[in-house]
């Protein structure tokens, strides 16, 4: 599902409540104020705590941290289980390329690939002048200058980037910083939640299918148990002593207990 940048951020406007509309409405230049940071951040974990789904916050995530810190794109990159390549989790203003569901290379010399391969915070101050990395083409052509991106982690283990960009060069500094490294926390915290979750069902339906298995050969046991009484009956009637029947059923009745185990 793509988002749309403009609509987006009206929807997370409209569902920040009055506590971060009150903020927005002082009016802000420079650097964003720490107190409308934690507004966002507040709004973010109440989606956290109330929604099960989390697919919820990854849509919700680069909405509120383009909102937060007034830029104009905000991308979330999750590792594919081979780890060779990253996909498009979800964002707003998204670019040629890196289009949602995109897949793109974990190398280090991708920006993304960059982020993981240090495992930290990568600031960029202008995309015109960054060597660390190839500047993909269409970050120029969109008119990018500069960037702010983080890892996501998992119990200590790299699983993706949380990235935003700027028309304007030199527009992050160790507050944006902060800020995005907690919505990254957040994030990974949801997907580790979800992950549990999904493994604990697993396990409960596992289990289920363990005791339906045994009930089963239980049920089978009894059988096999009737059965064995009804021909060692049959061995002691007299009328049926040297029947040629009766010697193959005394023979299978001895080999039952053999074929299948109490």
């Amino acid at each position: 599902m793509n988002i749309n940048f403009q609509s987006g951020l009206q929807r997370s406007s409209r569902a920040t409540g009055p506590a971060i509309d009150a903020i927005c409405s002082e009016g802000r230049s420079g650097a964003v104020p720490a107190p409308y940071q934690a507004a966002h951040l507040a709004h973010l974990g109440r989606i956290a705590v109330d929604s099960r789904d989390p697919q919820v916050l990854l849509d919700q995530v680069p909405t509120i941290a383009a909102q937060a810190l007034e830029v104009g794109v905000a991308m979330v990159f999750l590792l594919e289980a081979d780890r060779l390549h990253f996909r498009v989790a979800s964002g707003v203003g998204h670019i040629n390329g890196e289009a949602l569901g995109c897949l793109i290379a974990n190398r280090p010399e991708t920006p993304q690939g960059f982020v993981l391969a240090q495992g930290r915070p990568v600031i960029v101050d202008d995309y015109r002048t960054e060597r660390r990395f190839l500047v993909p083409q269409a970050y120029l052509a969109a008119g990018l200058a500069s960037g702010l991106a983080v890892p996501l982690t998992d119990r200590g283990k790299l699983i993706g980037a949380l990235t935003v960009r700027s028309h304007e060069a030199k527009r992050f500094g160790d507050d944006e910083r902060r800020f995005l490294e907690s919505l990254s926390n957040l994030l990974a915290t949801s997907l580790q939640r979800a992950q549990s979750e999904e493994a604990l069902n697993h396990a409960q339906r596992l289990e289920s299918v363990g005791q339906l298995t045994g009930g089963i050969a239980h049920d089978f046991n009894n059988l096999l148990t009737i059965i064995q009484g009804n021909l060692q009956v049959l061995e002691e009637l007299p009328s049926l002593a040297g029947d040629v029947w009766v010697s193959i059923w005394s023979t299978q009745r001895r080999a039952l207990p053999n074929a299948v185990p109490n």
